[in-house]
């Protein structure tokens, strides 16, 4: 490892390394070539890149990118014990318009969100100290695993080319557009308020508390303070008594009050078995949202009773897939599987009342990006869960051109960052065409009644 001063990314340049929350990046050397033959070398990194290639000709191609000013290899290695475990890059794209991130780990240490923490780092970096209004990544579309990577740290979808004799997808980060923003590389007051969160819930649930799980915009990398809400699952290892229920359900309601942004809390509590069983109708110990705030602290939701909720499948195939665990067990040890059938009845749920009577007005811009994330998983039926972010960029690749301004309006509303007040946060403060929004609505109804037949 170089020994040279370590630095966060605010402070950094190209000759320094950066302390990251349990990562360092260190500009790549010749002594560290030894360290990169098993990566380089392995099937299963190489998978995706090309297959494997003689390792002389790639120490030729590090040892010219050491040596050009407008590349930067770096060094991935762990804090705790310095073990090396990747290798990041920022360098001119095929292009070559734009520059390129990109990043291979070692297979063991795949999954514990190491490479989100370091492309995280590096788009600070490309942006704070390059001054680079876009950068790109390029992976293939069959890894998938990449491409969620990606989405949830805010890139979206550009070109789709042959390379390698493979399709890539070329995904495009732009800083000059309000950035979206992913747990845990948030604003400051969110991370503080989440983790407040998770240590009411550890004082109030102490040894029945399982865990704390993140889902939503904010685990999924398309977090927008002004629109988003905060949303969690928390599950209990056994069903809580009507008086701890509603102890704990008014100490989140006080809480919220103190949120720093317009969002607000939106959770519920359900028990390890439920959880894991998933069960047909699913149970719940109690359930948090702005809607609900008033009843919960005058004191009029019951408590102790069986209540369901049809959302549930949905939120916690969410959790399965792209969700964070805040605190206590880890996702799949925790969560069974829910059949994608359950999930789009679930999903179709709240899209049935968007599309309902006049219904889509109440939040236009919330009913036109989620109807676009609910046609894409009937269109493509992937089993591939989307933000309302991801949503409205899939719909305005394909969708029909004439709801184009519509769906455009609809995201520039949800990512505006300017502050916006409570009364406002429906409709984004903005005036919508009321007959643009009925022939979306009535568009969005044929599609989903043709395409659930396909189902």
């Amino acid at each position: 490892m170089n020994t040279i001063n370590i630095k966060t990314v605010e402070d950094a340049d190209e000759k320094t390394a950066i302390t990251l929350k349990r990562c360092i990046l260190s500009p790549l050397s010749e002594t560290d070539f030894y360290e990169l033959i098993p990566l380089l070398t392995n099937a299963e990194v190489r998978k995706y890149l090309g297959g494997i290639r003689p390792v002389d000709a790639l120490f030729q191609s590090l040892r010219k990118s050491m040596g050009t000013a407008n590349e930067y290899p770096f060094t991935v290695r762990l804090q705790k014990t310095n073990d090396f475990i990747g290798l990041v890059t920022i360098a001119p794209h095929h292009d070559p318009v734009d520059m390129e991130i990109s990043y291979m780990f070692l297979p063991e240490h795949w999954g514990n969100g190491y490479a989100k923490e370091t492309v995280s780092a590096l788009l600070r970096f490309c942006n704070q100290k390059l001054h680079l209004s876009r950068v790109v990544s390029e992976t293939q579309a069959a890894n998938i695993r990449s491409c969620q990577l990606l989405e949830s740290l805010g890139y979206y979808e550009g070109k789709h080319i042959v390379r390698y004799g493979a399709q890539q997808v070329i995904y495009i980060y732009d800083f000059t557009k309000p950035q979206p923003q992913s747990w845990p590389d948030c604003d400051k007051t969110i991370f503080q308020y989440v983790t407040g969160f998770v240590d009411i819930l550890k004082n109030k649930l102490i040894n029945n508390l399982t865990g704390v799980y993140l889902h939503g915009s904010l685990a999924m990398g398309s977090y927008f303070p002004p629109k988003s809400d905060m949303d969690f699952i928390i599950v209990a290892d056994n069903p809580l008594d009507a008086d701890r229920a509603k102890e704990l359900n008014q100490s989140i309601a006080q809480y919220a009050e103190t949120s720093p942004t317009v969002g607000s809390i939106e959770c519920s509590v359900i028990t390890l078995d439920t959880a894991r069983n998933v069960p047909d109708e699913m149970p719940y110990e109690l359930h948090y949202s702005e809607m609900w705030h008033q009843r919960i602290l005058n004191d009029q939701v019951s408590y102790g009773v069986r209540q369901t909720d049809p959302d549930l499948p949905a939120h916690l195939l969410c959790v399965k897939k792209r969700g964070v665990c805040l605190y206590g067990m880890k996702i799949n040890e925790v969560f069974g599987d829910v059949s994608w059938r359950d999930f789009l009845l679930a999903v179709l749920e709240d899209f049935d009342w968007i599309v309902a009577d006049e219904n889509i007005f109440e939040s236009p811009y919330y009913g036109v990006l989620n109807t676009c994330r609910v046609l894409q998983a009937l269109t493509e039926n992937n089993q591939k869960y989307l933000s309302k972010y991801e949503g409205a960029v899939w719909g305005l690749e394909n969708l029909p051109e004439p709801y184009t301004p519509l769906i455009e309006k609809a995201l520039a509303v949800y990512c505006s960052d300017t502050p916006i007040e409570e009364k406002e946060r429906k409709t984004g403060g903005v005036t919508w065409d009321r007959s643009a929004l009925l022939a979306f609505r009535d568009y969005a109804v044929r599609e989903r009644d043709s395409l659930w037949k396909k189902v």
